[in-house]
């Protein structure tokens, strides 16, 4: 979903984070590449794709609707 339809690789890890947007701009920095940019899910997530370390596939992820409490 997140990466238009270009496959995942062969491993990926996903990691919940406070802010998609925010936590994606440091791993950038830091030296990840992009391959797709936060954009909410239809169900209610916002999620973007980067290539890390070793070739690793990483998914960052926000929930959107957080249960009250």
């Amino acid at each position: 979903m997140e990466a238009d339809g270009q496959p995942s690789a062969r491993i990926r890890v996903a990691f919940e984070v406070d802010d998609a947007e925010a936590a994606t701009r440091d791993l950038v920095e830091a030296g990840g590449t992009l391959i797709a940019e936060p954009r909410e899910t239809p169900w209610r997530s916002m999620n973007s794709r980067l290539n890390g370390p070793a070739g690793l596939q990483i998914t960052l992820f926000q929930e959107l609707d957080r249960p009250a409490g």
